[in-house]
């Protein structure tokens, strides 16, 4: 991983937010995960991206922003919600 993906998964393990489970995707495959991104709004994920820069720079805006978007789903859930455990 690198610095960037270290300092904000260190914010996101252990559901510290919310106590929510966050899953991290790769960039390095640019096809693939636009592809998994698809697949996984259709169910009910919603993906966030960070540029390296804004984790290492503004990790508390980073936070603010992750804190945003939880708040969201949790004021209009999808109507056929992920099992427990699992989110954003």
């Amino acid at each position: 991983m690198t610095d960037a993906e270290k300092a904000l998964w260190k914010v996101l393990r252990s559901r510290q937010v919310s106590g929510l489970k966050f899953r991290r995707q790769h960039g390095e495959q640019v096809k693939y995960d636009d592809i998994r991104t698809k697949n996984l709004t259709k169910t009910g994920f919603r993906v966030l991206r960070f540029w390296n820069t804004e984790v290492l720079q503004e990790i508390e805006a980073v936070k603010e922003r992750i804190w945003q978007a939880v708040e969201e789903q949790q004021a209009h859930p999808h109507p056929d919600p992920p099992l427990e455990g699992e989110g954003i």
